[in-house]
C-alpha cells in the first residue's frame, strides 16, 4: 500500500496533459480501455485552458483607484477591497473565462498594475 501511495503523490502533481498521457500509457500496457475517463480527462484539458484566474501582482501608483476598481469587481466593500491590496499577490477574481479576464486585466493595466 505504501507503494500506491507514493505513486499516487507523484501523479497528483501531474497537469491534465501528463495525466493524460499516463492514462494511454496504462491502457496500451495493459490492454484496457477506459472511453469514460478518456473524454473526461480531454473536456477537464479544453476548460482548464480556457478558465482563468486574475492575480494581482503589484498595485501600482494608483492605489485608490485600484481599490475602487477591485470593490466594482468582486463587490466587496472598500476596507475589504484595501486589504487585498495591503496582501500582495492577491487572487481578485476566479474561473473567469478569456474575454471577462482580458477585459479585467486591461483595467487593471491601465492602472499600472501588474496582474497575471
Amino acid at each position: 500500500m505504501k507503494k500506491v501511495k507514493k505513486v499516487f503523490k507523484c501523479i497528483s502533481k501531474f497537469n491534465l496533459d501528463e495525466l493524460y498521457e499516463l492514462i494511454k500509457l496504462i491502457e496500451e500496457k495493459y490492454s484496457i480501455k477506459t472511453k469514460m475517463v478518456e473524454d473526461e480527462v480531454k473536456e477537464n484539458i479544453k476548460t482548464s485552458k480556457e478558465i482563468k484566474n486574475i492575480t494581482l501582482i503589484e498595485c501600482g501608483p494608483n492605489k485608490i483607484s485600484v481599490i475602487k476598481l477591485i470593490k466594482e469587481i468582486t463587490g466587496l466593500n472598500l476596507l475589504e477591497s484595501k486589504k487585498k491590496i495591503d496582501n500582495l499577490p492577491q487572487v481578485i477574481k476566479r474561473d473567469l473565462e478569456e474575454s471577462e479576464f482580458s477585459d479585467i486585466k486591461s483595467k487593471f493595466s491601465s492602472l499600472g498594475c501588474k496582474v497575471e
